[in-house]
């Protein structure tokens, strides 16, 4: 279907020099980005998709930041064979 749209200038430059770079039609290229916008499909090409990994019981509770910041912390430790520092005793 042919439509007439007004496009930012340097936005179309991009988008015709991306379809050449691609080897594809501007009609093409705009078609598949609309679509994958309006969440009706995915974009041909590009990176493929990712798979979630979900852990854990259902509707449990999610680690606070300070707790998943603890952990990294406690992996990178471990995993550098970094040696803690000991505390010192209050005076």
């Amino acid at each position: 279907m042919r439509t007439t749209v007004d496009l930012d200038p340097a936005l179309l430059e991009r988008a015709k020099r991306k379809a050449l770079g691609e080897r594809r039609t501007l009609s093409a290229l705009l078609s598949d980005a609309l679509a994958a916008y309006l969440g009706s499909r995915r974009p041909r090409g590009g990176e493929p998709g990712f798979e979630l990994l979900v852990r854990g019981k259902p509707k449990g509770r999610f680690p606070s930041p300070a707790e998943v910041a603890a952990i990294e912390e406690d992996e990178d430790v471990a995993s550098l064979a970094v040696p803690r520092p000991r505390r010192r005793a209050a005076p």
